[in-house]
Protein backbone atom coordinates (compact mmCIF):
# COMPACT_ATOMS: atom_id res chain seq x y z
CA UNK A 1 0.00 0.00 0.00
CA UNK A 2 2.75 2.48 0.81
CA UNK A 3 4.15 1.49 -2.62
CA UNK A 4 1.44 2.62 -4.43
CA UNK A 5 0.59 5.94 -2.58
CA UNK A 6 4.73 6.75 -3.33
CA UNK A 7 3.84 6.18 -6.73
CA UNK A 8 1.15 7.86 -7.09
CA UNK A 9 2.14 10.92 -5.30
CA UNK A 10 5.23 11.14 -7.54
CA UNK A 11 3.60 10.85 -10.34
CA UNK A 12 0.88 12.94 -9.80
CA UNK A 13 3.50 15.52 -9.33
CA UNK A 14 5.00 14.73 -12.35
CA UNK A 15 2.14 15.62 -14.21
CA UNK A 16 1.46 18.44 -12.57
CA UNK A 17 4.72 20.03 -13.33
CA UNK A 18 4.34 18.67 -17.05
CA UNK A 19 1.22 20.88 -17.35
CA UNK A 20 2.67 23.80 -15.42
CA UNK A 21 5.67 23.84 -17.28
CA UNK A 22 4.38 23.50 -20.81
CA UNK A 23 0.82 24.97 -20.75
CA UNK A 24 0.88 27.31 -18.11
CA UNK A 25 4.67 28.65 -19.05
CA UNK A 26 5.90 28.65 -15.44
CA UNK A 27 9.77 28.68 -15.58
CA UNK A 28 9.93 27.15 -11.85
CA UNK A 29 8.55 23.98 -13.22
CA UNK A 30 10.43 24.28 -16.45
CA UNK A 31 13.77 24.52 -14.76
CA UNK A 32 12.62 21.32 -12.38
CA UNK A 33 11.87 19.51 -15.23
CA UNK A 34 14.94 19.77 -16.80
CA UNK A 35 16.93 19.24 -14.00
CA UNK A 36 15.06 15.90 -13.17
CA UNK A 37 15.45 14.35 -17.20
CA UNK A 38 18.92 15.88 -16.59
CA UNK A 39 19.47 13.78 -13.71
CA UNK A 40 18.05 11.01 -14.63
CA UNK A 41 19.78 10.96 -17.65
CA UNK A 42 23.21 10.93 -15.71
CA UNK A 43 22.19 8.44 -13.10
CA UNK A 44 20.23 6.39 -15.52
CA UNK A 45 23.57 4.36 -16.48
CA UNK A 46 23.57 2.71 -12.80
CA UNK A 47 20.79 1.08 -13.44
CA UNK A 48 22.72 -1.33 -15.47
CA UNK A 49 25.02 -2.05 -12.43
CA UNK A 50 24.87 -5.71 -11.10
CA UNK A 51 23.81 -4.30 -7.63
CA UNK A 52 21.00 -2.35 -9.15
CA UNK A 53 19.20 -5.22 -10.95
CA UNK A 54 19.83 -8.20 -8.16
CA UNK A 55 17.94 -5.56 -6.23
CA UNK A 56 15.29 -5.00 -8.43
CA UNK A 57 15.52 -9.26 -9.26
CA UNK A 58 14.33 -9.13 -5.67
CA UNK A 59 11.57 -7.31 -5.28
CA UNK A 60 8.42 -8.47 -6.94
CA UNK A 61 7.53 -7.19 -10.39
CA UNK A 62 5.17 -4.19 -11.35
CA UNK A 63 1.94 -4.50 -12.47
CA UNK A 64 0.78 -4.23 -15.93
CA UNK A 65 -0.97 -1.00 -15.53
CA UNK A 66 1.44 0.54 -13.21
CA UNK A 67 3.98 -0.39 -15.99
CA UNK A 68 1.76 0.98 -18.55
CA UNK A 69 1.34 4.22 -17.15
CA UNK A 70 5.29 4.82 -16.24
CA UNK A 71 6.04 4.35 -19.88
CA UNK A 72 3.21 6.49 -21.35
CA UNK A 73 4.38 9.14 -18.73
CA UNK A 74 8.41 8.95 -20.19
CA UNK A 75 6.78 8.92 -23.63
CA UNK A 76 4.70 11.96 -22.80
CA UNK A 77 7.60 14.16 -21.80
CA UNK A 78 9.56 12.86 -24.17
CA UNK A 79 6.90 14.36 -27.06
CA UNK A 80 6.52 17.75 -25.02
CA UNK A 81 10.03 18.27 -24.70
CA UNK A 82 10.29 17.48 -28.54
CA UNK A 83 7.03 19.20 -29.63
CA UNK A 84 8.25 22.05 -28.05
CA UNK A 85 11.46 22.62 -29.14
CA UNK A 86 14.07 21.40 -26.29
CA UNK A 87 15.79 19.06 -28.10
CA UNK A 88 18.33 18.40 -25.66
CA UNK A 89 16.01 17.35 -22.72
CA UNK A 90 14.18 15.19 -25.36
CA UNK A 91 17.42 13.25 -26.00
CA UNK A 92 18.15 13.22 -22.15
CA UNK A 93 14.78 11.58 -21.82
CA UNK A 94 15.29 9.38 -24.28
CA UNK A 95 19.10 8.08 -22.81
CA UNK A 96 17.32 7.79 -19.51
CA UNK A 97 14.54 5.49 -21.51
CA UNK A 98 16.87 3.28 -22.84
CA UNK A 99 18.80 2.48 -19.93
CA UNK A 100 15.26 2.03 -17.80
CA UNK A 101 14.21 -0.50 -20.89
CA UNK A 102 17.22 -2.23 -20.42
CA UNK A 103 17.49 -2.45 -16.65
CA UNK A 104 13.70 -4.03 -16.76
CA UNK A 105 14.97 -6.25 -19.10
CA UNK A 106 17.93 -7.63 -17.20
CA UNK A 107 15.72 -7.41 -14.06
CA UNK A 108 13.03 -9.74 -15.41
CA UNK A 109 16.15 -12.32 -16.62
CA UNK A 110 17.45 -12.49 -13.44
CA UNK A 111 13.95 -13.05 -12.15
CA UNK A 112 13.32 -15.94 -14.25
CA UNK A 113 16.69 -17.28 -13.77
CA UNK A 114 16.09 -17.56 -10.07
CA UNK A 115 14.83 -20.72 -8.82
CA UNK A 116 11.90 -20.82 -7.10
CA UNK A 117 12.29 -20.10 -3.27
CA UNK A 118 10.94 -23.07 -1.34
CA UNK A 119 10.84 -25.76 -4.00
CA UNK A 120 13.54 -28.60 -4.22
Amino acid sequence: MKKSITWAIAHTLHWAALYAAFYMKLEGAQNLLVFLVLLLACASPMLLMDAAIQKAAADAPRSAAISALNWFQAWATLCLFAWHGWFVCAVAQAVSMFFLAGHLAKASDARKAEPCKGVK
